[in-house]
């Protein structure tokens, strides 16, 4: 099985703009395995490419229905109704941020490890799960996402604390 390694913030691979897979092959069911067992082993509920240092667009998440494998996904509808919540990210550990802007609820298009495009209807929780991964694909962390208050107060705190480890 194909080994990865979480990556943390302020990694540079966590700030770029992941490429779309094109080959559906062995090598791609290895990288989803392992980010899964990655991602069931630090007790998270999603987990990005970028976060094992690959810049492709492939997330793994558990959702409330099941685990979920996202090839090239995008969303292709959502609600106008935002929900406020509090996320955490395995890439930025000990950090917790209030976002204000997700979605409640969004239609993604995506693929499967066969190539075989799907959509879902995704709410809540889930929906907020699925924003937060996608996030990582454009590059985009909670740090970008925090408003300039949080950022002001956490991102020192949290660099400071890196560089202590």
């Amino acid at each position: 099985m194909t080994e990865v390694k979480l990556v943390v913030y302020p990694n540079p691979v966590l700030l770029k703009k992941c490429e779309p897979i094109t080959e559906f092959n062995q090598e791609l069911k290895e990288l989803a395995e392992a980010m899964q067992s990655l991602m069931c082993k630090q007790e998270g509920l999603g987990l990005a490419a970028p976060q094992v240092g690959k810049s492709v667009c492939l997330v793994v998440c558990e959702l409330s229905y099941q685990m979920e494998i996202l090839v090239n996904p995008v969303i292709i509808d959502h609600s106008d109704t935002v929900v406020k919540t509090v996320e955490g990210c395995l890439s930025l550990p000990g950090l917790e941020v209030r976002i204000k802007d997700r979605w409640e609820h969004i239609r993604i298009k995506a693929q499967d490890l066969l190539g075989q495009e799907f959509e879902r209807l995704l709410a809540q929780k889930d929906a907020v799960i699925v924003q937060h991964e996608l996030d990582h694909l454009r590059g985009i962390t909670l740090m970008e996402k925090m408003d300039r208050i949080q950022r002001l107060v956490k991102k020192n705190a949290y660099l400071k604390k890196q560089k202590r480890k």
